[in-house]
């Protein structure tokens, strides 16, 4: 069984996915009322709500189920699942480190079984533009991505968010090599997205 932990995290969330927001009356815009029968007054309030971005949706790749384990054919074998990525900024960068440098490793840090590339697609099905690559040495974060909305249902509110639909698709193409020996070969992957 040759499996793929996924870890999430979002940077630039600060108490709570909708940020900080404060209602601050600004001081340099109020207005005393006179002292008389009725008196008026003004002043402006002010909230700023700061930058958040949320992955979620991810699941744990089993890839011994698909396509025989990557023993039918040319070793390869390839797994595509729909995630959610909300940002409330116009775009966002995404990340990818592993703990096996995109191997899996025999029981999670022996001998290398197969090397993968972790690919994020514009569709959910794993098809469409390719928006970030990461593959053994090479683990940079994505350009800029224009940020999508959240399919109707999905939502990034709360300890427990939904992604039903999703709005990318998270794809692993592993290669195996043909010595590695009978066991369990796996990684852990933690993708960081951050509100651009």
């Amino acid at each position: 069984m040759k499996t793929l932990k996924t870890l999430a995290l979002a940077t630039a969330v600060s108490a709570g996915l909708l940020g900080s927001a404060s209602v601050i009356a600004n001081t340099v815009e109020f207005e005393n009322g006179d002292l008389g029968t009725s008196s008026s007054a003004k002043f402006d309030i002010t909230l700023a709500i700061n930058s958040v971005a949320r992955i979620f949706g991810l699941n744990n790749v089993d890839l011994s189920s698909a396509d025989n384990g990557g023993l039918n054919g040319d070793g390869e074998v390839e797994s595509t699942d729909a995630i959610c990525i909300y940002a409330n900024t116009d775009t966002f960068s995404i990340g990818a480190t592993s703990l096996g440098n995109f191997n899996l490793r025999k029981d999670g840090s022996g001998d290398s079984g197969a090397s993968y590339i972790l690919t994020l697609n514009s569709n959910t099905n794993g098809a469409g533009s390719t928006l970030g690559t990461w593959k053994t040495d090479s683990a940079a974060d994505s350009t800029p991505i224009q940020t999508v909305a959240l399919a109707s249902g999905d939502s990034p509110i709360g300890e427990t968010p939904t992604c039903a639909t999703g709005n990318f698709g998270l794809k692993v193409s592993a290669t195996f090599k043909p010595d590695a020996v009978a066991g369990t070969y796996s990684d852990t992957v933690t993708m960081t997205v951050t509100a651009l």
